[in-house]
């Protein structure tokens, strides 16, 4: 439970708020901004000074200690929320708040329809979302959930959940009677099921986590995250790699003061030798010594930097500037190699908070990769970089038209020596993105990758309370 629920709290697409038994904030992820930008970090504040926070029933969560759910206007957007009991530790109880915020009013279930639909971050959300209204009818399924299990969009919209979804076990306890039982009975529901896709007949364990949606005191639909658990274990294995990479960021830091020490001592002696030296050719030796140490040591520089969260210097960046420089430095390589380069930042006026020089490796780690894999590639030659603003975040994609990622590989990407491009790649350039991106500025990269190529996706969030701790978020209301 405690995989699931932190799953949720880091992937969830709207905002999560975590307080403790008293209301103080002690957690939340970067979607707060959604609903005011202008409160900056909510830790250690209490519910009890936000003035949305108190009229969305977790003071009723946290003294009954009972879900609660419903929807609220706000600011003219509409808020649907939902508060969830749970435990921070051993000696605390508190509540996980968790919610979408919409950039319209809702009047029915159509308007979330239209919103979800519209929303490129809830259809690429890892956490298969469906929408139903009072009658069991699917209005929604996000891409990931369709892309997952194999189903094309008719196979779902406008048919009941158990068209598609069957209890492999109990046949009488589907996804559809787990609905209809939200429905009726009005109340949160969690269950773990063993379920058969119907047109792939291929059997996986999945968790539901289904909500009832009101609104005017009238039900209307409900609200459905299903979880494979294969990815809560991907999920698991990436917090492994961050050790694993938090590991070998110590290491290198250990190796590069070591090489450091002989560097200054042949550099000093190069010198002394090059002021010493009787004629112009010996002279010509050790200062081509000397600016090979140079060049070392600036690329030992460049990588402690890299790895250094205190020497960042975040600056106010224009996303499409940044982007244009990217392509100053690729362009060229591109054109010589026949790839077709496209560029496109769908606001111009986007800024973002970054270290330029550090962002930029970001990025030119994928694009790089992406230009060495379409070098030997006999089909279409392409790279598609984009930028756009998903609330308070804004993402990038790379794509490449190449051949898809072996299978073998996909869970390993990103860890040190793991190469998508065999014994031609060191293995490092990824890892150092994803350290970058997760790491330094708490962000958020992944890949998709098929036959049509492989896109990586970053997402980073601007002006946003961060993740501080890891708390147990079990929480009591659960039935199986």
């Amino acid at each position: 439970m405690r995989d699931i629920l932190e799953f949720i709290v880091d992937k969830h697409p709207g905002f999560v708020i975590i307080a403790d038994d008293t209301g103080k904030i002690v957690k939340t992820n970067g979607q707060w901004g959604l609903i005011d930008e202008k409160l900056g970090q909510l830790i250690e504040k209490n519910i009890r000074e936000i003035k949305f926070l108190k009229k969305i029933s977790i003071l009723e969560t946290l003294t009954v200690g009972e879900v609660t759910y419903g929807y609220q206007i706000y600011r003219e957007q509409g808020v649907i929320y939902y508060n969830l009991p749970t435990i921070i530790d051993a000696q605390t109880k508190g509540v996980i708040t968790v919610g979408l915020v919409m950039d319209r009013k809702l009047t029915g279930v159509s308007d979330l329809s239209a919103f979800l639909k519209e929303s490129s971050l809830m259809n690429t959300h890892q956490v298969g979302i469906i929408l139903s209204d009072a009658n069991d009818i699917v209005q929604y399924i996000n891409q990931a959930l369709l892309k997952d299990n194999g189903l094309q969009l008719e196979d779902v919209v406008g048919r009941s959940v158990d068209s598609f979804l069957k209890s492999s076990v109990d046949k009488s306890n589907d996804l559809r009677t787990i609905e209809r039982q939200v429905k009726e009975e009005n109340k949160f529901i969690h269950a773990r099921k063993f379920i058969t896709i119907q047109k792939t007949e291929e059997s996986k364990i999945i968790d539901i986590i289904s909500f009832p949606l009101e609104l005017a005191d009238k039900l209307i639909g409900a609200l459905t995250f299903v979880i494979d658990i294969e990815e809560i274990t991907r999920y698991s294995n990436k917090l492994r790699q961050a050790q694993r990479i938090e590991k070998v960021r110590e290491m290198a830091f250990r190796i590069i003061h070591e090489i450091r020490n002989p560097l200054q001592e042949i550099m000093a002696a190069s010198e002394i030798g090059r002021l010493k030296s009787q004629t112009d050719d010996t002279s010509f030796y050790f200062e081509e010594i000397s600016s090979k140490i140079r060049k070392i040591d600036n690329l030992l520089n460049d990588n402690f930097q890299l790895f250094d969260g205190e020497r960042i210097k975040p600056t106010k960046l224009y996303v499409n500037e940044l982007l244009a420089e990217i392509t100053g430095l690729i362009q060229e390589e591109c054109q010589q190699k026949g790839i077709e380069l496209l560029v496109e930042a769908k606001n111009n006026k986007t800024k973002i908070m970054a270290d330029k020089k550090i962002i930029i490796q970001a990025l030119l780690n994928i694009i790089e990769n992406a230009i060495e894999f379409l070098e030997g590639h006999n089909g279409i030659k392409e790279i598609k970089i984009k930028s756009w603003v998903e609330g308070t975040n804004i993402l990038f994609s790379i794509y490449n038209s190449g051949p898809p990622i072996e299978e073998e590989i996909r869970d390993n990407l990103f860890d040190v020596f793991s190469s998508s491009k065999g014994r031609n790649g060191a293995g490092l350039g990824l890892t150092i993105t994803y350290y970058i991106i997760t790491k330094l500025y708490k962000g958020e990269v992944w890949f998709e990758s098929d036959k049509q190529g492989t896109t990586f996706y970053i997402k980073l969030e601007n002006a946003v309370d961060k993740l501080t701790s890891n708390l147990d978020t079990s929480y009591k209301a659960i039935t199986s």
